[in-house]
């Protein structure tokens, strides 16, 4: 009988590259990536913005647990993009013990430049200004992932 396969759970702050490198770690592992928030979208036939924007945050973070609970439960291993999810509900207990969770670091300088420039289609900075947008950088955290790989 074999094992179980796990999920890799890419996390880190928006703008690190979740989602690009989570399509690289697939290409190379040959196994399938998965974007919650693109999940989401596709599931709430809705931009995440508009589902913030229309539904709230809360309402949004169900999806976003609903959907991590979904790739548990298939047996089969996935890269996973994760957005916000390690931070809210115990998401980051649960993709710990459902496989391995890596924390993608960026520096704050090269998250400050990337996320200036697309800030409008993300909710919870578009409405900041740039001393706003490097003060939510400078005090934002993650959970403890299990591994780290800085970029």
């Amino acid at each position: 009988m074999s094992e179980p396969l796990v999920n890799i759970y890419l996390i880190g702050f928006m703008g690190c590259g979740k989602s690009y490198w989570g399509r690289k770690l697939s290409q190379k592992l040959e196994i399938p990536s998965c974007d919650i928030d693109h999940i989401i979208e596709i599931k709430e036939k809705s931009k995440v913005s508009d589902i913030f924007y229309n539904n709230g945050e809360d309402y949004f973070r169900k999806k976003e647990y609903q959907v991590l609970q979904d790739l548990i439960s298939i047996n089969e291993a996935c890269i996973v993009s994760c957005g916000g999810t390690p931070c809210f509900n115990n998401n980051m207990e649960l993709m710990n013990s459902h496989g391995i969770t890596i924390y993608l670091k960026a520096s704050k300088e090269y998250l400050f430049n990337h996320l200036k420039i697309n800030r409008k289609i993300r909710p919870s900075i578009a409405k900041l200004n740039d001393t706003e947008l490097r003060n939510f950088i400078d005090i934002t955290d993650i959970p403890h992932p299990l591994f780290q790989i800085c970029i």
